[in-house]
Formats: structure tokens, C-alpha cells, sequence
């Protein structure tokens, strides 16, 4: 979920909020959204890596190593309705993805004009 700072900003004192926020980044359960930015962070429920990690063992207990998907595909298509990734927000779709393409286990194509970008799972 992406998350106003200004929200939180009515529950929480700004220097408090600054501190929770800043730990939350260090600990790797939140990131500013866009990057490079202190008014709005994507808070996680499970970090990228483990978001990866759970997309890359359903594309491999369903045979889709090797295949190419578009991001739509991964989190909003007839294949993935009961997966727990379902609807991932794009931000932390695309964060997850690349913590594959660290580990060597996929490759972010990037699409044309009207095309989305897709992932080939290696």
C-alpha cells in the first residue's frame, strides 16, 4: 500500500513520523514511492524479497520457467486469480521482479509505446 506521509502525519508528531518511517526503510518494510522522495512511502507486509520468492515458486511449480509474461499477466491475470500476489500493487511488483533479476532467476523486458513490460523467468 502506498502510503501519504500527510496520513500518518495527523497520528504522529513530524519527527516522530521522520523516525518511525526511517526505520522502517532501514529495515526493509517500507520504501519512499517515487524513490528519491520523503512525501509518500510504500509500506510492505512482506518485503520484495519474499514477494519474489513467492512468485518465482509459482512460476516454477506451474511450469512457467522459461516463459515470458507481461507484469498484467503476473498479478492480474486468469492465471494468477488465486495467488497470494494477486493485485500486487505495480511499485512492489516491479521491486519484487528485481530482486530475481539480482539472483539470476529472471529478465525484465521492457515493452514498446503500447506495450507493458514483461519478465522472462530463467
Amino acid at each position: 500500500m502506498i502510503v501519504p506521509a500527510l496520513t500518518l502525519a495527523g497520528k504522529l508528531l513530524a519527527p516522530a513520523l521522520k523516525e518511525v518511517l526511517a526505520h522502517m526503510v532501514q529495515e526493509g518494510t517500507a520504501s519512499p514511492e517515487p524513490p528519491k522522495q520523503a512525501s509518500s512511502y510504500l509500506i510492505f507486509w512482506r518485503k520484495p524479497e519474499e514477494w519474489g520468492q513467492i512468485i518465482y515458486d509459482w512460476v516454477s511449480d506451474n511450469g512457467f520457467a522459461g516463459s515470458i509474461m507481461t507484469l498484467y499477466e503476473i498479478t492480474d491475470g486468469d492465471l494468477s486469480q488465486t495467488t497470494e500476489f494477486r493485485e500486487l500493487p505495480d511499485p512492489l511488483l516491479r521491486r519484487a521482479l528485481d530482486t530475481l533479476v539480482k539472483r539470476g532467476k529472471a529478465q525484465i523486458l521492457r515493452g514498446g509505446d503500447n506495450d507493458g513490460d514483461g519478465v522472462r523467468f530463467l
